[in-house]
C-alpha cells in the first residue's frame, strides 16, 4: 500500500477515549517522546495533531519557561483537549483549530514541531 492510497483522515474525536489508553505507553511513552525531543525549559514547540493531549500534558510540564502550540483540524478534539490540560492547571498552551498542510503560523518560530501518529511513530523536525 502507497502512502497515496492510505486513509489519511483524522481518528474521530467520538474516538477520543483510545487515544488517551494508558497502553500506549508501551510503544511511545511520554518519557521516551521527551528524551526524543531534546526541550528545552523555555522552547517554543508545535504539536501537530495531539488529538486529547495524550502527549501535551507532558511536553506542556517539561517546557516551564517555553510555550505549546497544540494544532488539530477537528474543534471538538481541540476542546477536549483545553478541558483535559486546563483541569490540570497546564498555563503555557495555545489552541489553534487548523490544517497541518496550511498552517496559519507563519508569524511564528519554534525550536520543536513534532507530531505523533497512533501507532507511536514520532516525526521530528527542529
Amino acid at each position: 500500500m502507497t502512502a497515496a492510497n492510505r486513509d489519511c483522515s483524522p481518528i474521530s474525536y467520538r474516538k477520543a477515549g483510545h487515544l488517551l489508553n494508558p497502553l500506549r505507553g508501551l510503544i511511545l511513552s511520554p518519557a521516551r517522546l521527551k528524551r526524543r525531543l531534546s526541550l528545552q525549559k523555555n522552547a517554543q514547540v508545535l504539536e501537530l495533531g495531539p488529538g486529547p493531549g495524550y502527549f501535551s500534558r507532558h511536553i506542556a510540564r517539561s517546557i516551564p519557561a517555553g510555550r505549546l502550540t497544540l494544532v488539530d483540524i477537528q474543534p471538538e478534539m481541540l476542546a477536549l483537549a483545553r478541558k483535559r490540560l486546563n483541569a490540570l492547571g497546564l498555563q503555557n498552551i495555545d489552541y489553534v483549530q487548523a490544517d497541518a498542510i496550511d498552517l496559519p503560523l507563519e508569524n511564528e518560530t519554534y525550536d520543536v514541531v513534532f507530531l505523533v501518529d497512533v501507532p507511536g511513530r514520532s516525526i521530528r523536525s527542529n
